[in-house]
């Protein structure tokens, strides 16, 4: 009984081991879609390519959801937090990118990069070799 006890509690472990490195993985592969669609963005307010802006800013806030979603699997208020302030602010650089107000878009813009740096001094931390992963 005991034996089989031990069985089961070492399977839930490494389980729950195995879902966190997935979840973990999943997150990064985000991150590195957030960083690329972030610098196309500001590329767009600066040029005034609304449309463009305006996809890019949608894709955005679709991105932060997840990593809403991410955090709120580790009960992390302060990044679940992090994350809604960014969608909300890259939510705003839509509806002004889409009326033409890309001084707005732009505070706005600087607004969710704010965040992202926030949640980054927070929530991660450099690796002896040079990468990042998350505390």
């Amino acid at each position: 009984m005991k034996k089989n006890f031990l069985i089961l509690a070492v399977s839930c472990l490494a389980a729950s081991v195995m879902v966190m490195a997935q979840d973990e993985a999943a997150y990064v592969a985000l991150m590195k879609q957030i960083g690329p669609t972030c610098s196309a963005l500001g590329k767009k307010l600066q040029a005034k390519e609304g449309a463009a802006a305006v996809a890019d800013a949608k894709k955005l806030q679709d991105l932060f959801q997840e990593v809403h979603a991410f955090w709120q699997k580790r009960s992390a208020a302060d990044a679940m937090n992090f994350a809604k302030e960014a969608s909300a602010a890259f939510q705003s650089v839509e509806q002004h990118a889409s009326g033409g107000h890309f001084d707005e878009a732009s505070a706005s813009f600087k607004k969710a990069l704010a965040t992202c740096s926030g949640c980054h001094n927070a929530h991660r931390e450099k690796a002896p070799d040079g990468s990042w992963k998350i505390k």
